[in-house]
């Protein structure tokens, strides 16, 4: 219901600029650019849900704030790698987007920004996995090794690019 005040204004908006002829195809656009930008706040909230928490417990003890000793890198390296397995996998969800299109043009050898960004966060995904086997085969050491934190806060950041972007567009268009 919120959006219905800006919808009608921007039929009014469209009517007055395009006259009857092409209303239909202003209107069309102005509500494709609303969902765009709504599931755009939506990936953007969720990913900043789960990268706080990931950005604290992985750069928490750094700063001296208090980790609970379950996932304390210290006291349970593994618990603490799987905490950020389990906090990154929403974030990788919600920007499963750079990945598709990523990866697409990749392959197609035309690479683009989602393409620079799908490999830079599966490549610390990848490492970190790979760090989360070794803390479990007993070379603990590797508990710095976690770079998860930077997958999921370079997804946040440029889905939160993405979203104004977004929202430009649509004041601009």
């Amino acid at each position: 219901q919120q959006w219905l005040p800006l919808c009608k204004f921007l039929i009014y908006r469209c009517l007055l600029v395009f006259g009857k002829k092409d209303t239909y195809i202003c209107i069309t656009k102005v509500i494709n650019l609303l969902k765009v930008t709504i599931v755009l706040l939506d990936k953007f909230i969720v990913s900043l849900i789960f990268a706080v928490p990931l950005l604290y417990v992985a750069m928490g003890h750094m700063m001296g704030l208090h980790l609970p000793d379950f996932i304390n890198p210290e006291i349970n390296p593994g618990n603490f790698a799987i905490a950020q397995v389990i906090l990154v996998i929403p974030i990788l969800v919600a920007g499963n987007g750079f990945f598709i299109r990523g990866f697409r043009n990749l392959f197609k050898r035309s690479p683009n920004m989602d393409s620079l960004i799908a490999v830079g966060t599966s490549a610390a995904v990848l490492y970190g996995l790979f760090s989360v086997y070794q803390i479990f085969s007993g070379q603990v050491h590797y508990v710095m090794d976690l770079y998860f934190e930077s997958a999921g806060v370079i997804i946040t950041l440029i889905l939160l690019g993405k979203f104004l972007e977004a929202k430009t567009k649509g004041k601009t268009s």
